[in-house]
């Protein structure tokens, strides 16, 4: 039986700004086209189908087509709830949609959902488990001590018995782990406060876990993994190979289930660049990076004037602009200045601590000078060209770092 294992589809995420909903829809078009070639038994989709517990009209709609789409294909589609879904909002109309075979488990409520599909080895149970934490579960287990999610997860499996077919398949949303394994994370997941490892040994009833969460796809076992998310959702995992989906075979009882990495294409990948303004604002540069959402780092000394909106001109979507240099790299410490400190001197250190280099001469002319003036003025009181002159010195010093530099 050939199944597909997605998760963390975020639909209606954005990308600090962008929406995202168009390269959503380019990547589940792909997983159409596969299951229409491939045609698999079932398509697990293992929580956080939307970015947030109210999702835009337009995030909705996007999900409303690709189901509609998924259930004409004959496929059976078991659709769990994650913990940025609404139990409600997800699970709305579902005993309509499990006529079409778009079964949603969107809240424990006691038992777990079964679906049983077969092929010809005999059935396979798919049993469905949405996001679950000690506080969902407790009304269901007056009996038990439930004080953590490991606590949570143990009391809804072992309720199940799991008699009957040896080949079982289980789609949850939880963060599973073993002793002396880290689990890879994503910088784009939002990890729920105080979250508990749920340990690998309770899924030992199962063929397969089909798990959702962590956006890095991973094997936890040979029989436990996460399909990660469906688009790279951060920057921090452009280096990370391309996301996609889990193709999983089961064979006769007692094989082991063999899966395959399918990749997606994405519309618009995610990219990041580092260089001098002069050296990026190029249509040479733009013509190497294509039409990529970008991360650019800016390595030049002074900020540039607008530049974000002129990089633009050359990416249109540049996500994050962010300068790395001397000044940005410095260390920030409180300085405490000694007893007696010249007021030359307080301007020097503070100089330095903003610019990450000294004062040239030309510089410490100027503020000398600007200093001077200062003093001479009568208290509370300034002379009337003081306010031209600190223009003009500003101006002046400007045009002495300039000729430092060249």
């Amino acid at each position: 039986m050939l199944f597909f294992h997605l998760a963390d589809l975020h639909i209606g995420k954005t990308l600090h700004g962008f929406p995202l909903g168009a390269d959503q829809e380019f990547a589940l078009a792909q997983v159409l086209a596969a299951v229409a070639a491939e045609k698999p038994a079932a398509v697990i989709l293992a929580g956080d189908i939307y970015d947030r517990a109210a999702p835009p009209a337009e995030a909705v709609s996007i999900a409303d087509r690709f189901l509609t789409a998924l259930a004409r294909t004959g496929t059976s589609v078991l659709l769990i709830a994650g913990n940025h879904d609404s139990p409600e909002r997800l699970g709305f109309g579902g005993r309509i949609m499990a006529a079409s075979r778009v079964y949603i488990e969107a809240q424990y409520e006691g038992r777990l959902r079964r679906v049983a599909l077969a092929d010809e080895w005999g059935e396979v149970a798919f049993y469905l488990l949405p996001w679950l934490r000690p506080g969902m579960t407790r009304r269901f287990f007056p009996q038990e001590n439930i004080t953590t999610t490991e606590d949570a997860v143990r009391a809804v499996l072992e309720r199940e018995g799991f008699t009957g077919p040896a080949r079982r398949v289980l789609a949850a949303h939880q963060l599973v782990g073993l002793d002396g394994w880290d689990p890879l994370r994503a910088d784009s997941e939002r990890v729920p406060l105080n979250e508990e490892r749920v340990d690998i040994a309770l899924f030992a009833p199962f063929t397969y876990t089909a798990l959702g969460h962590l956006h890095r796809a991973q094997a936890v076992s040979e029989r436990v993994r996460y399909a990660g998310s469906l688009l790279p959702y951060s920057f921090g995992e452009t280096d990370r190979g391309k996301k996609g989906f889990l193709a999983v075979e089961l064979g006769p009882p007692g094989e082991a289930p063999r899966v395959t990495e399918r990749p997606l294409e994405p519309r618009r990948p995610l990219h990041v660049i580092s260089g001098t303004f002069a050296r990026l604002a190029r249509p040479e540069t733009a013509a190497e990076v294509g039409d990529a959402y970008l991360k650019v780092t800016l390595t030049d000394e002074d900020f540039v004037d607008d530049a974000l909106n002129r990089l633009r001109s050359f990416f249109p979507h540049v996500a994050v602009l962010q300068y790395v240099n001397a000044r940005t790299q410095a260390p920030a410490e409180i300085y405490d200045p000694p007893a007696g400190e010249t007021p030359l001197a307080l301007f020097q250190s503070f100089f330095r601590a903003q610019n990450g280099a000294d004062l040239n001469e030309a510089q410490t002319e100027i503020i000398r000078a600007l200093l001077a003036a200062a003093e001479a003025a009568p208290d509370g009181e300034a002379e009337p060209d003081t306010d031209k002159e600190a223009t003009g010195a500003a101006a002046e010093m400007n045009g002495a770092a300039g000729e430092a530099e060249a």
